[in-house]
């Protein structure tokens, strides 16, 4: 294992091979690069190093880069098969991808976050500071191309993601930095603004009894500012881009659909190349 300092100091950058990786319990991806990344500002007991991969096409150049963001039951089994089912898709594309984790350095895996209306509410906010500093990190990697980083998160990350697209905490990111565009995948709709800086497109399940996607179809008129564009798949459950069977889960339905995750993964796709630079 070799240990980096990137700059500024802040960011903490793991190198590991991509044998070193394969079969750790925590591999977001079969290879790339294990990444640690300070994010502060909203409440110091939220402040944490947060961990993530940052997965590359392996060619030169700089790549138009996707943080992804999962759900209130942080990184399990299924969302783990489910977010290397998008890595491997936008790589494939000439993306790179970075993974986040909010949970682990929290503590807040097993569930716990979507147990809690209270929780859900406060990861939003930590998140969305994550999601910024996931940003500036980004922008400090010279395989990243840095006027073209995207965001897709889904469930509260998906939440995280309506917020993002409306802007950022200008005390805390005085230069304001913004992404290109967004996608959220089954979102609580609560979380979006009429105003938005980057383009949002959201992606609703018909069959969600957790967060329906009635709002975000019902506000498209009045959302100003920039893009956005609703899509509702009739027959999905909510975690429809999962590889998971439909259950239950902390009282509500969840479940995979493939039909709705190739077709949203060929929306969202399109949706990052007309938005990009």
């Amino acid at each position: 294992m070799k240990m980096l300092i990137k700059m500024p100091v802040k960011y903490i950058l793991i190198i590991l091979s991509s044998i070193a990786l394969i079969g750790c319990a925590n591999t977001i991806t079969k290879a790339g690069k294990k990444v640690q990344i300070s994010s502060t500002g909203i409440l110091k007991k939220h402040d944490s190093t947060i961990h993530g991969y940052l997965e590359i096409p392996k060619k030169p150049g700089q790549f138009p880069t996707v943080i992804l963001m999962h759900g209130c039951s942080g990184i399990t089994d299924g969302v783990r098969r489910g977010l290397n089912n998008h890595v491997s898709y936008l790589v494939a594309n000439g993306f790179a991808v970075l993974t986040l984790d909010s949970f682990r350095s929290r503590k807040k895996h097993g569930g716990v976050v979507c147990k809690s209306e209270n929780e859900l509410g406060s990861a939003r906010f930590y998140r969305w500071y994550d999601a910024f500093h996931a940003l500036e990190f980004l922008q400090s990697q010279e395989e990243v191309d840095k006027d073209n980083i995207f965001l897709v998160g889904q469930s509260n990350g998906g939440s995280v993601a309506l917020m993002a697209a409306s802007g950022v905490d200008k005390s805390r990111f005085p230069s304001e930095p913004k992404f290109r565009a967004v996608v959220a995948y089954y979102p609580w709709c609560g979380a979006l603004s009429t105003q938005i800086v980057s383009p949002l497109l959201v992606f609703g399940a018909g069959r969600d009894d957790w967060v329906p996607p009635k709002r975000c179809v019902d506000i498209k008129p009045k959302v100003r500012g920039a893009n956005y564009n609703v899509v509702v798949y009739n027959d999905a459950h909510h975690s429809f881009d999962l590889p998971i069977p439909v259950q239950n889960y902390v009282g509500n339905t969840v479940g995979g659909n493939k039909s709705a995750t190739k077709d949203s993964q060929q929306k969202l796709l399109s949706w990052f190349q007309e938005h990009m630079r």
